[in-house]
């Protein structure tokens, strides 16, 4: 799968992506005892997360991305790895 940067692309286009945080770099992502996931993370996070979930709905059936800390997830955070698939 190849990452389009569809959002980040349109919004700098338009002059709407916002100024940088200046915050720690990735997603912090838990689970609480409920079974409920928190992803905690800046404006810039969350519209890469988007790139990468649009490039993977525009990719082919049966493709998936890891989301680690290698691309977007904090080394702090409790949930290391997130793998998301295409039906």
């Amino acid at each position: 799968m190849t990452n389009t940067n569809f959002v980040s692309n349109s919004l700098k286009e338009k002059g709407l992506y916002p100024k940088s945080e200046n915050k720690q770099f990735g997603l912090n992502i838990s689970l609480t005892s409920n079974k409920e996931l928190i992803i905690n993370g800046t404006s810039e996070d969350f519209i890469e997360l988007s790139d990468l979930l649009v490039s993977l709905a525009m990719s082919k059936t049966n493709d998936h991305h890891h989301i680690d800390e290698l691309t977007l997830i904090n080394d702090n955070s409790s949930i290391k790895e997130i793998i998301i698939e295409k039906k």
